[in-house]
């Protein structure tokens, strides 16, 4: 928006994650929202210090990781096709 445009690709993933109101405003604003914010509209899962990230990243992976992927793989396949 700031230089004239709206780019068109990354508001359809905005649509599909958080409500319209905020979906809208981001991109017709032309703002850049923290991460409290990002939080509290739903578009990260989690907000960490960068001191913390590798570590709360690598938890997240083990606990996922420690899941099994026959099982993991159907259950993404029906959240995508309910979706």
């Amino acid at each position: 928006m700031n230089i004239g445009l709206w780019c068109l690709t990354p508001i359809m993933a905005l649509s599909r994650t958080v409500m319209p109101k905020h979906a809208t405003l981001m991109p017709a604003t032309g703002r850049l929202y923290d991460a409290q914010f990002a939080l509290r509209v739903g578009l990260v899962n989690d907000v960490v210090e960068p001191k913390r990230l590798a570590e709360t990243v690598k938890a997240l992976a083990a606990e996922i990781a420690s899941k099994s992927t026959y099982t993991l793989a159907l259950g993404k396949q029906a959240f995508y096709r309910q979706l």
